[in-house]
């Protein structure tokens, strides 16, 4: 999640709003239940309200292929 937020920021990272989306998604599912997790999928629906429908469906490939990747 934390991850994310600094792609999305451009914190230390380039700046990448798909990657951002994907590393939020996948802490978002993740997370136990609990404040964390409701955060995260908080910040996913606020990015993905800035994001266009193309950059949504490509972050959930990269989300898909890193879960296959992990055996997730």
């Amino acid at each position: 999640h934390h991850l994310g937020v600094m792609y999305y920021e451009g914190d230390g990272v380039p700046q990448d709003k798909m990657k951002a989306l994907m590393w939020i998604k996948l802490a978002s599912l993740h997370y136990e239940d609990g404040p964390e997790k409701i955060r995260a999928m908080d910040d996913y629906k606020n990015l993905s309200a800035q994001t266009t429908r193309r950059d949504r469906e490509m972050s959930m490939d990269m989300v898909r292929d890193w879960l296959e990747k992990k055996g997730d």
